[in-house]
């Protein structure tokens, strides 16, 4: 017996760094594909604005519809940003 439901998630390392985070659910057959894509900065104060800057620009673009920010300091004073931002998010009937 197949179960109903299940969520496949995959994560691919990209050429800059980052990672693209794709997840897809079936019930049944497929249901919602979720695309994200996370990406760690190491930074200094300034530069960790600037990050905060495009994270808002791409909420009031609207070329994403979700982003979250984690901040936390590092040992060595400078900040460590991981910005995780909604590329696709689809669902099927």
């Amino acid at each position: 017996m197949n179960p109903k439901h299940c969520k496949t998630t995959t994560y691919e390392k990209m050429p800059d760094g980052s990672v693209k985070i794709t997840s897809k659910s079936y019930y049944e057959e497929l249901a919602h594909v979720l695309e994200e894509f996370e990406k760690p900065y190491l930074l200094t104060e300034d530069v960790a604005k600037r990050a905060m800057d495009k994270a808002l620009e791409r909420i009031t673009s609207k070329s994403s519809p979700k982003v979250i920010i984690t901040i936390t300091p590092s040992a060595d004073g400078k900040i460590k940003v991981v910005e995780k931002y909604t590329t696709l998010k689809q669902s099927f009937k």
